[in-house]
């Protein structure tokens, strides 16, 4: 995850600065990261966190609760897949 975090912090944005042509191989490299963020989001709402007084939460109702009212709105935004939006924006670009 933290290769992923680097690449999606580091060249994605760059790519979509500087590069206006898009690659098979970028687009299956991007695909494979989302998903590996989609997975992560999927597993964040069965892992346990820990309490105010440093016990862990197991219950899986109190750990969803939880994610779902703190970071799950965020993760959910960063993991969409922004290439689908590029593909459909490349392909109009010809059309003029």
């Amino acid at each position: 995850m933290l290769l992923a975090l680097c690449y999606t912090a580091t060249y994605s944005p760059f790519r979509v600065a500087f590069y206006t042509e898009s690659s098979t191989f970028l687009l299956i490299i991007e695909t494979t990261i989302d998903s590996l963020f989609i997975i992560d989001l999927i597993i964040t709402f069965f892992v346990p966190y820990e309490r105010t007084d440093g016990s862990y939460e197991n219950r899986p109702k109190k750990i969803a609760t939880n994610y779902l009212c703190g970071a799950f709105v965020i993760d959910f935004v960063a993991s969409f897949p922004t290439q689908v939006f590029e593909a459909n924006n490349n392909s109009d670009g010809g059309s003029s």
